[in-house]
């Protein structure tokens, strides 16, 4: 038990850094009085959702719409005088949305309009600090989390010895260090989620959850601390946090290899060759929750292989371990619910340690229904929440097992692989390993909800799998040499440690380019940053962040002098910035090098007198594999109104 401990106390640390409390300030009564004066006036239910700082966010029911009040200048859908109205969601068309959603929003206009909220906005920031206080518990479910870590640690490191814990987790945290420290150098922080909506996430941290997100609350309780804690630039607080979450994979993956059997040479080797995969290192270097939830899935896995390498349903050690691997899986389920599914099979490997197959099934059934009930326990309200929203109500028609794409030709070469492994070998652990990774492979392409927007999105849904895949594969690998040469076992297995870092670092290097080639709009993004801090104090920006289905989002979020974002959408008739008081800044951003961009921006340009600040030729690369530019080249730049 004692290669277990160095896994059980980097998960308690982890646990503990995840656990840091999220505070959210409550509605002051002036806002509740004036949402109640709005559902009387519309002769409807108007609910009060949540209360931001200089926002107010409101739900209509019966239209099932959430409706965003922002003070200021800000971007806004709809103005009246000082507050912008918007509804909270994606709506490329919304023309098209029905009847009851379009007459909801208006009639929020008409409040505003008739019952001005600006003074209420005014007073909002100084009314949160006073009246400030939990509108929710702290992430309890995170220090639960790092209570089990610490109680499983405690029982694997009386088994194996303090010292050896301590020493090799000194260890494994150092390489998790440095292993953050070099992806960061090589390859640098850059925004992953396509069509430019990363920097609207570092938005969702900064509102520490009180700006509704559909896909649930976990992204602020992981994100908002770190986001905070940077101060003038929040997108490196996440970045930085995202990179040591990233960096956990292969050291738990390391864990999970040893629980189901390996030995140390071959565990190494896998950690190696997640470690160089770029398509993991391109993650850890973002925004993206993909990186996040894989982490949580690896150390739900961790923990569960850790604590069963003895099948027995009487051992404390094993109950200790399915509520850690429930508490995992349940904080990675409200990340986003493209993380459900994969979190669904990590039970499966339960059935990959030693022992017979009998007490593994047993052990098996017993961490399914262990691990269901604590995240139904635990964060089952907030699912729920989400399958009734308006994501759920977009996906659940559409959601199901797709069985043709099943046919897809990267997918049964690896299939028809495992089953020879599992006939040469012939031995019911191999063939029960072969099984759960055929099921991890198979998950990507049954379950595919994303659209292939482009390469790196479609590689990472196949990750997702990868907690329960890897270490069925290190089962595999660790009974060939068994089989094949009892007498020379650790030689060979030394060779086949060098044999998996050479094939699979070569096979991960080699799609090095096109996963790790960052998009226009990640580019641009990247850029932004730089020219973000030579802002005049109070400024505003104005580009184009929608072109019919095309969108791109800045990070403007509070640098070292605040700033005034005014986003353009084609759908609107070019803003008169004549009236527009002090420093005006306008970016010709990547969609006006789009056919759905192009005109609007030279319509607006010629209306301007602009004088050049910075400057940048990008290729032409779309994040969205639908949404091509113009031309082989992009140019982008920031001007000033003379």
């Amino acid at each position: 038990m004692r290669h277990h401990v160095p896994c059980a106390v980097l998960l308690v640390l982890a646990s503990v850094l995840c656990a840091l409390p999220a505070r959210a300030a409550d509605c002051p009564d002036a806002v509740r009085a004036w949402v109640a004066r709005c559902g009387k006036q519309l002769g409807q239910p108007v609910e009060l959702r949540f209360c931001p700082t200089r926002r107010v966010v409101l739900r209509l029911p019966r239209a099932d719409l959430d409706v965003e009040l922002r003070a200021g200048a800000g971007p806004a859908f709809r103005r009246e005088g000082e507050i912008g109205i918007s509804p909270v969601g994606e709506f490329p068309e919304w023309r098209q949305q029905p009847a009851a959603r379009r007459d909801a929003l208006e009639g929020v206009v008409r409040c505003v309009r008739d019952d001005p909220t600006a003074d209420l906005f005014a007073k909002r920031a100084s009314v949160a600090r006073a009246t400030s206080a939990p509108r929710e518990p702290p992430p309890w479910r995170l220090l639960a989390l790092g209570l089990a870590g610490a109680l499983l640690g405690a029982r694997v490191a009386r088994r194996g010895g303090l010292r050896r814990a301590a020493t090799g987790a000194a260890v494994g945290l150092g390489a998790l260090a440095a292993l953050a420290w070099l992806r960061q150098r090589v390859l640098g922080f850059a925004f992953f989620h396509q069509n430019g909506h990363g920097p609207r996430w570092i938005d969702t941290a900064l509102d520490r959850g009180e700006l509704d997100s559909p896909y649930g609350p976990g992204f602020r309780e992981l994100f908002a601390w770190a986001a905070h804690a940077t101060g003038a630039a929040p997108e490196q607080g996440v970045f930085w946090w995202q990179a040591l979450l990233g960096a956990s994979i292969p050291l738990l993956a390391y864990c999970a290899a040893r629980g189901v059997g390996a030995d140390r040479w071959l565990a190494l080797a896998v950690a190696i060759v997640l470690a160089v995969d770029p398509l993991l290192a391109r993650l850890s270097l973002s925004e993206s929750y993909f990186s996040a939830m894989m982490a949580f899935d690896f150390a739900a896995v961790a923990a569960l292989t850790s604590a069963a390498r003895r099948p027995s349903l009487r051992s404390p050690l094993l109950w200790l371990g399915i509520l850690t691997a429930g508490l995992c899986i349940a904080q990675g389920a409200r990340l986003h619910p493209l993380a459900w599914v994969p979190s669904a099979l990590v039970p499966a490997v339960a059935l990959l340690g030693p022992g017979s197959l009998a007490a593994r099934v047993r052990v098996t059934v017993a961490a399914g229904v262990g691990i269901a009930l604590v995240v139904a326990l635990v964060t089952g309200p907030a699912l729920l929440e989400v399958l009734s929203g308006r994501i759920g109500q977009q996906w659940m028609p559409s959601a199901g097992l797709r069985v043709s794409n099943m046919s897809r030709p990267d997918f049964w070469p690896y299939v028809a692989l495992l089953g020879i492994a599992a006939l040469v070998l012939r031995r019911r652990r191999a063939i029960i390993a072969a099984a759960v990774a055929a099921l991890g492979l198979a998950h990507a392409p049954l379950v595919d909800m994303l659209s292939a927007p482009n390469l790196a999105v479609d590689e990472t849904t196949r990750r997702l799998a990868w907690p329960v895949v890897a270490p069925a594969l290190a089962v595999l690998l660790a009974a060939a040499p068994r089989r094949v040469l009892r007498e020379q076992r650790r030689r060979l297995g030394r060779g086949v440690t060098v044999l998996v870092v050479v094939i699979g670092g070569a096979r991960a290097l080699s799609g090095c380019g096109p996963l790790t080639e960052l998009p226009t709009d990640a580019l641009e993004q990247r850029f932004a940053l730089e020219w973000r801090a030579e802002l005049t104090p109070g400024a505003a920006v104005a580009w184009v962040e929608r072109a019919e289905k095309r969108s791109l989002a800045l990070p403007l979020h509070p640098p070292k002098h605040p700033v005034t974002p005014l986003p353009l959408s084609t759908e609107r008739a070019p803003m008169d910035f004549s009236a527009q008081p002090g420093t005006l800044y306008y970016y010709r951003s990547s969609l006006c090098s789009s056919e759905d961009g192009r005109a609007y921006c030279e319509t607006l340009e010629r209306a301007l007198e602009l004088e050049l600040v910075a400057e940048r030729e990008l290729p032409a690369r779309p994040s969205m594999r639908w949404s091509l530019y113009d031309a082989p080249a992009v140019r982008v730049a920031l001007f000033r109104r003379r």
